[in-house]
């Protein structure tokens, strides 16, 4: 029996009126149009929450990350698109990575985001063209940043209280992919980026963000704060600590 289509020329349908539309059967069909999707959560309230937050911040910054679309099932979904050959990263690709100045941009974007779930699943790499043995990095899945799998914002508060150096943020990434990261000076670009980060643009993207989706209006006007007053100590926690965040800084040099 064929499955029905969920798209349209404009993008997605409704998948609630498709034919026995159900969630199981909704994941199946988005893996079959290489998209991954995220649903709400009432055991983790805030994490799509967090994953349109950390898009839209990686996004304002310049760092590559898959576009993302609202899923209208029960108007609790949200989509990210991958493409057909997309790969985790696999020790050895490191060598073949074509955007791998993004690398250090993105271990300073864990470091403000505080994502504990950096590992090799959560880098996707993509062929540019058929047959390419080479890759463009992106960034994915970031359930675990922000307040993501925590249950508000005080807990989040409480996690960076106990853990006031930047090691839970970048230990998760493979190490092959941090050794790629030489010199402090490989985050000057970021830095700059994230100091000069604008809150209002988040407060506008924070905006859009479906109603349904969000646990407390105070508690997100206090994140997107949060992530404000952050963007002022990711350059000190990087700078502070090169043995952590630069392979060629580790015997002093």
């Amino acid at each position: 029996m064929n499955q029905p289509s969920f798209f349209d020329q404009q993008g997605f349908v409704d998948l609630g009126t498709l034919p026995g539309a159900s969630e199981p059967h909704i994941i199946a069909w988005l893996r079959q149009g290489h998209y991954v999707a995220k649903q709400y959560d009432p055991r983790k309230p805030w994490t799509l929450v967090s994953e349109w937050l950390c898009a839209d911040i990686a996004s304002l910054i310049g760092l590559p990350i898959p576009s993302r679309r609202i899923i209208p099932f029960n108007g609790k979904w949200l989509g990210f698109e991958l493409r057909s050959e997309a790969k985790s990263f696999q020790p050895g690709m490191e060598q073949n990575i074509i955007n791998s100045e993004v690398i250090a941009g993105m271990i300073a974007f864990d470091v403000w985001v505080c994502n504990r779930d950096r590992h090799g699943g959560n880098v996707l790499l993509q062929r540019p063209s058929d047959g390419m043995q080479k890759y463009t990095l992106s960034l994915i899945d970031h359930s675990h940043a922000l307040i993501g799998d925590l249950p508000n914002l005080i807990a989040l508060q409480g996690f960076i209280e106990r853990n006031n150096d930047p090691r839970c943020f970048v230990m998760p990434m493979p190490q092959q992919l941090r050794s790629v990261v030489c010199s402090l000076g490989d985050y000057t670009s970021w830095l700059i980026k994230i100091e000069g980060f604008d809150i209002k643009q988040l407060k506008a993207t924070a905006q859009v963000i479906p109603t349904e989706w969000i646990p407390s209006q105070k508690q997100l006007t206090g994140l997107v704060e949060f992530v404000a007053h952050r963007a002022s100590n990711v350059k000190s926690l990087i700078l502070d600590n090169p043995q952590l965040f630069a392979s060629q800084t580790r015997q002093g040099g």
